[in-house]
């Protein structure tokens, strides 16, 4: 085995122990019931409130009945043991200056670019590029070899791109969107990310049009269970983290905040401290 994987599989195995141990996870329950109809409410959560959040296997859609769920799609080809979903922005080249950002990327213009990443990861003459489906927000494609070895599934954003810019006469290169900015698209583009991050549980989102940006907002229950040096012997923390995620409305560059509004510490718990290796 692999020394990296198995790194990675000890170090789960040690936190799915310690969290064991520590009886974080209460399941086998009917749930507490909670409502949220504004930011106000997340606020207004008790420390008691919190800790039952972060501790029990809520979804979004036991909060929000208006989420537009879109996770990714096998398109009627189920993953190899090995392989997994993974989104890419892929980099038209140029600069942001370069581009009517109000204007999408032509279908053609953006399947070319997709096959020449894929092409660019071939290291054997008998491994193919396998086009497996496409919906609004992504296309998806992945590799295949008579070795039958499996690969990854490259799920390409289809309106959101990287490109190379200069903000305040510094050099930069981070996420644009592509495309006519509107509530309504950055909503579908936001719920369709959100929908595979993995453990990821919305209590609260809302799009709001402010004056120089579109702001995605949302509120997730974390659980910090993994300190640093000067943090042992410490608690967990149950946290309700508020993100923000801004699209320009000038350069369609996307950029993003996050605040802990909650931190509570989870009692007959101690944070887990990686030893020096």
């Amino acid at each position: 085995m692999d020394k990296g994987i198995q790194y990675v599989l000890e170090y789960n195995e040690t936190l799915n122990k310690l969290n064991r141990e520590n009886d974080i996870y209460v399941e086998d329950e009917p749930l507490k019931k909670f409502s949220f109809s504004s930011e106000k409410d997340i606020g207004n959560l008790s420390g008691e409130d919190v800790i039952y959040l972060v501790t029990h296997d809520y979804n979004t859609s036991d909060f929000i009945e208006d989420f537009r769920e879109d996770p990714y799609n096998d398109f009627g080809t189920p993953l190899d043991d090995f392989e997994r979903f993974e989104p890419y922005m892929l980099n038209p080249g140029g600069e942001r200056k370069d581009y009517d950002v109000n204007k999408k990327i032509s279908d053609q213009d953006f399947k070319k670019l997709a096959e020449e990443h894929m092409n660019s990861l071939k290291g054997y003459d008998d491994i193919d590029i396998v086009y497996f489906g496409e919906t609004d927000n992504y296309i998806q494609y992945g590799l295949s070899s008579s070795q039958q070895f499996g690969f990854t599934r490259r799920c390409f954003y289809r309106n959101v791109f990287m490109l190379s810019d200069t903000i305040e006469g510094t050099p930069y290169a981070g996420p644009y969107y592509l495309g006519e900015l509107t509530i309504d698209n950055v909503l579908s583009e936001e719920d369709f990310k959100m929908s595979n991050f993995e453990d990821t549980c919305l209590l609260w989102r809302a799009v709001e049009d402010k004056a120089t940006a579109i702001v995605y907002s949302y509120y997730c229950p974390d659980l910090k269970n993994i300190g640093d040096y000067d943090e042992c012997d410490q608690n967990q923390k149950a946290q309700i983290i508020k993100y923000e995620i801004s699209y320009d409305k000038d350069t369609h560059r996307i950029t993003s905040e996050a605040k802990i509004v909650h931190s509570v510490d989870i009692p007959d718990t101690k944070l887990y401290i990686n030893e020096p290796v």
